[in-house]
């Protein structure tokens, strides 16, 4: 889905419980229009799972045979 071209404000929502196992994760999420939005990179540590970036093909990869490095 395409944005509409306009600036958007994102606030920090410190008012969302994720759990992992049972048990509440610190994590950060934004509220932009309405909808919360977790960085990827942020869900990957979590989970302990690798993912790239390649700036050159503007590609995301995910490995789950791998753990996240930062």
């Amino acid at each position: 889905m395409l944005g509409d071209g306009r600036p958007k404000t994102a606030t920090l929502n410190t008012d969302i419980n994720v759990t992992l196992n049972g048990e509440r994760v610190a994590i950060r999420a934004f509220l932009i229009g309405g909808n919360n939005f977790i960085r990827l990179r942020d869900i990957m540590r979590m989970f302990d799972i690798a993912v790239t970036y390649d700036p050159a093909t503007r590609n995301i990869g995910i490995d789950t045979s791998k753990p996240y490095l930062d």
